[in-house]
């Protein structure tokens, strides 16, 4: 056994030790107390899953108080879906890698799905029936065979009673992807793009505009605003920081997604 497998120097350790001691050891605390509480400290101060956590638990088990550390677990796929009106023109995929296979998958009750791959490392979902309000929330979780679980939260909302957009493609908005969803007959410019100080929204066939908003690429809304009756009206990008941007606009027609850059040259 390497000298240093469980090393993670002192000042490390005694931060460790200093916080388990001050928010979790009581007066009648035992060997598997003293254990959970550090290990829970090294997740607090240096992260779940880090190299403390790591060299914690396992310096533990050297010492005959349980087991050695379990491999973590992640899951990758869309944290933000859409649910829009008429068939999705993809299937929502979701992966999940580390540990011990097989995996097996929990999500919400009446989705329709299957899995695939190695140990069932893949859940493709293809149905998704609307909840009961917008917007909604729902967690998919997968348990290793050796019992490590995964959980990730999903937002779930309505793209404005639009079909999804398979030209744009996705019917989930990924991680730093954000979806792309409309309706046909509705109509928006946005100009100019990329735009430095001063972005120009027109409505085109008659269409009244009446509420905007605008999203990061994260898919996080940082501007969302009521509109009277506006036809054609212009905003200030000036708080915006440079980078990429989804504007949604509603219109008497519908919903429309459009991509624009803020640049600050």
């Amino acid at each position: 056994m390497a000298v240093d497998q469980f090393a993670i120097g002192i000042e490390k350790a005694a931060d460790i030790t200093f916080y388990n001691l001050t928010k979790f050891m009581q007066s009648g605390s035992t060997y598997p107390d003293a254990r959970s509480g550090s290990i829970i400290a090294a997740r607090i101060l240096y992260g779940q899953c880090s190299g403390e956590e790591k060299r914690t638990t396992n310096a533990w088990n050297a010492v005959g108080v349980g087991p050695t550390f379990e491999p973590c677990i992640e899951i990758n796929g869309p944290d933000f879906i859409f649910i829009c009106d008429g068939p999705a023109p993809f299937d929502v995929v979701y992966k999940v890698s580390g540990g011990a296979t097989p995996y097996t998958w929990s999500i919400n009750a009446g989705w329709t799905f299957y899995t695939q791959g190695i140990g069932n490392n893949t859940l493709v979902v293809t149905d998704i029936p609307p909840p009961p309000s917008y917007p909604a929330t729902t967690t998919i979780s997968a348990t290793s065979a050796t019992g490590v679980t995964k959980t990730i939260n999903v937002s779930l909302d309505h793209c404005g009673g639009g079909f999804c957009d398979e030209d744009n493609g996705f019917s989930a908005r990924k991680k730093n992807a954000p979806v792309f969803h409309s309706t046909p007959e509705t109509e928006i410019l946005l100009f100019p793009n990329p735009v430095h100080d001063l972005l120009n929204i027109r409505c085109t066939d008659n269409n009244i505009l009446s509420e905007i908003e605008i999203l990061d690429v994260t898919g996080k809304i940082v501007w969302t605003e009521q509109i009277n009756n506006g036809a054609e009206i212009s905003i200030s990008t000036d708080r915006l920081a440079e980078g990429l941007y989804f504007f949604r606009g509603r219109t008497t027609s519908g919903f429309k997604t459009l991509r624009f850059i803020k640049t600050n040259l």
